[in-house]
């Protein structure tokens, strides 16, 4: 019961300063920033001895939304690198089919990606009934073009 006639006490009494220093200060051009410190003052003699009181931890608080951060920037950071590889395979295997009807060859192609930074192209599945210059001519273009040795090129007739 003490504690709370001393919280009725420091309220009252901080509002009767604060209030007492704008009348001084309202006429002169400090006036607006006096009502804004009296103002946080009072709301730091209302509040502080509630969260004083309270399990609220502002340290935990911060720790816990600090952590939700960074699971949302790995989840974000994911999810960029898995649409990059998307479009980076997409790309390129419209660059070889493009390639390929060029040379008048109907295939069919599966790149697989390298887990770096960018992601670049590994290894190249190319199926379809190709004749061996159509062949050597596309083997050489994605060596010379998208930089994939010939160990891995795969090629099913």
């Amino acid at each position: 019961m003490d504690a709370i006639r001393q919280y009725i006490l420091s309220v009252i009494s901080i509002a009767i300063l604060c209030g007492l220093a704008q009348a001084l200060f309202s006429k002169s051009s400090t006036g607006t920033l006096v009502k804004l410190i009296t103002g946080l003052m009072i709301t730091i003699t209302v509040i502080g001895p509630l969260l004083r009181e309270t399990d609220f931890s502002l340290g935990l608080y911060l720790d816990e939304i600090s952590a939700d951060g960074q699971w949302a920037v790995v989840e974000g950071e994911e999810a960029a690198m898995q649409a990059m590889s998307e479009r980076i395979k997409e790309k390129t295997e419209t660059y070889i089919l493009d390639k390929a009807a060029q040379m008048g060859a109907a295939i069919t192609v599966d790149v697989k990606l390298e887990e770096s930074m960018p992601p670049a192209p590994a290894e190249i599945t190319v199926k379809g009934s190709v004749s061996p210059y159509v062949k050597k001519q596309l083997s050489g273009c994605l060596q010379n073009d998208l930089g994939i040795p010939e160990d891995k090129q795969i090629w099913i007739s």
